[in-house]
């Protein structure tokens, strides 16, 4: 099983600038990335970046269902009681701990989001990578210069008329590498 993939297309850091841009179709929940810039070198990459972000719940949320969205449905990181995949992008290129092998699928249990505000990041070392999997998979080749997006997605179901519709929530951060 493969994890989800964002939707945009890259775009480049001089056509967008620096600005976190944010979507969401689940009434009252959004996500935030923290304005930290958007470029680096890449002795920073190298050192690994860290990405600061927030899920901002506005109201009860009744009924919500956000199942594992890795690619061995493991669930392994969970911000405010949704599934989150945490992502940097570019073509050819891709980060995401999405892969860390087969896992039991946890019941589908549909929860309440509780008001607040919960913060999470993650860190990217500056390579490619999909997850160390089953089998260890080691961290692939550094991203070169070029201009990336950082996304965070969270995805699942929502209750709608009788049954149940998709939701996502999504926020980005165009970057760039350079020498």
């Amino acid at each position: 099983m493969k994890a989800a993939e964002p939707e945009a297309a890259p775009q480049a850091v001089d056509e967008l600038g620096c600005e976190v841009t944010q979507s969401s179709n689940l009434d009252g929940v959004r996500l935030q990335l923290d304005d930290r810039g958007c470029v680096f070198t890449l002795a920073e990459a190298a050192e690994g970046i860290s990405f600061s972000y927030s899920l901002h719940v506005a109201h009860n949320v009744a009924g919500i269902v956000s199942p594992p969205a890795d690619a061995g449905s493991c669930g392994a990181k969970s911000v405010g009681g949704l599934e989150v995949l945490e992502f940097v992008l570019g073509e050819q290129r891709r980060f995401c701990e999405c892969d860390y092998g087969d896992c039991m699928a946890p019941e589908e249990e549909p929860v309440t989001l509780v008001p607040g505000t919960y913060e999470s990041s993650f860190r990217w070392p500056g390579v490619e990578w999909d997850g160390e999997s089953d089998t260890m998979t080691p961290y692939g080749p550094a991203f070169p210069v070029g201009s990336y997006r950082v996304e965070i997605v969270m995805t699942g179901r929502q209750p709608s008329d009788g049954g149940s519709s998709a939701f996502r929530v999504v926020t980005t951060l165009p970057i760039r590498i350079v020498p």
